[in-house]
């Protein structure tokens, strides 16, 4: 399961979205979240399969990101569309064949030292559009 962290002052080196590759696992982003959607249980029931969300750095650079099943419940409630947010340590996978959603060429999925922090305040105006 992945760590939620307390409040989170932004020290050191923040990366951005559009440096991302599959080269390290200890990406450092604040990002607000663009868009945030759930994907229904293909077998029916009212729990959520995943939750896919659009990722937005300072520079209005988004990379999708991916929160598996196990962990769904956990961070339903912490992770809001429009939110900021400081993240850490994710898996960077191409998009492959999949449907493209953003114009980055990897996407992001949580695993077991993925910490995300609620920043209390906007370090960046967001444009969702």
């Amino acid at each position: 399961m992945a760590a939620i962290m307390g409040p989170v002052a932004i020290n050191g080196s923040v990366d951005r979205v559009a440096d991302i590759s599959p080269t390290k696992l200890e990406w450092n982003l604040v990002v607000v979240v663009a868009r945030l959607y759930k994907m229904p249980n293909q077998f029916g029931g009212k729990d959520s399969y995943t939750i896919e969300m659009i990722l937005q750095d300072e520079a209005g650079d988004r990379v999708h990101y991916s929160i598996p099943k196990g962990d769904v419940g956990v961070f339903s409630t912490l992770i809001k569309e429009h939110g900021f947010y400081a993240m850490r340590n994710f898996i960077v996978k191409p998009v492959g064949r999949s449907l493209k959603t953003t114009p980055n060429k990897f996407k992001l999925s949580f695993y077991l030292r993925t910490s995300v922090s609620v920043l209390r305040d906007e370090p960046f105006p967001l444009n969702p559009f």
